[in-house]
């Protein structure tokens, strides 16, 4: 059951960067060639992008809290940093849900794009680990878990600190849709 549990997460992990990659490419396609499928899907995601970004958010910390406490994997300090950006999310996009308003969507995307970076960081470690310039915090240096040893990449190139990117950016495209005006 429990590596069941991890080829879920990778799995969903997977689908969630696939999603990325091709609103990124339909997106492009709009800007460079007037291309209209990005905004049928924009305004097919739209009515529900909050219940969808509160779903992704429950996932993510769901999925993180399994691999911590059911799975042992230690997190380490970059691990931390995006629990923090994910975790609160999940009570405040259901907050906004139940009061029906979406105020907060700004500081959301600033904290999504914030948790983003530290994943993409996160991930050049485990990809480049000797090539890194800033100072890595979860080196034995510092006591913590080492990010640039003993992690499983999945399908050849995630690890999971990718799959945490893929759901930061698609939590920010569903929260910049739910706020746009879509043809």
């Amino acid at each position: 059951m429990i590596k069941t549990g991890v080829e879920i997460i990778s799995i969903l992990g997977f689908l969630a960067f696939v999603a990325v990659a091709v609103l990124i490419f339909f997106y492009l396609a709009k800007k460079l060639f007037k291309f209209k499928k990005f905004d049928q899907i924009a305004a097919f995601l739209q009515p529900n992008a909050y219940p969808m970004a509160f779903l992704l958010a429950f996932l993510a910390s769901v999925a993180s809290l399994f691999l911590s406490e059911v799975m042992h994997f230690q997190p380490c300090v970059l691990c931390w940093y995006q629990r923090i950006a994910m975790y609160p999310q999940v009570i405040l996009l259901y907050i906004a849900q139940l009061r029906k308003e979406q105020v907060l969507t700004p500081y959301l995307i600033v904290v999504n794009v914030i948790g983003g970076l530290i994943s993409l960081y996160h991930y050049s470690l485990h990809i480049l680990p000797r090539t890194t310039v800033l100072i890595m915090p979860c080196s034995k240096q510092f006591g913590g878990v080492p990010c640039d040893k003993g992690y499983d990449f999945y399908f050849g190139f995630m690890t999971f600190p990718l799959m945490a990117w893929s759901v930061f950016a698609l939590i920010t495209f569903l929260l910049a849709i739910s706020q746009t005006k879509v043809s």
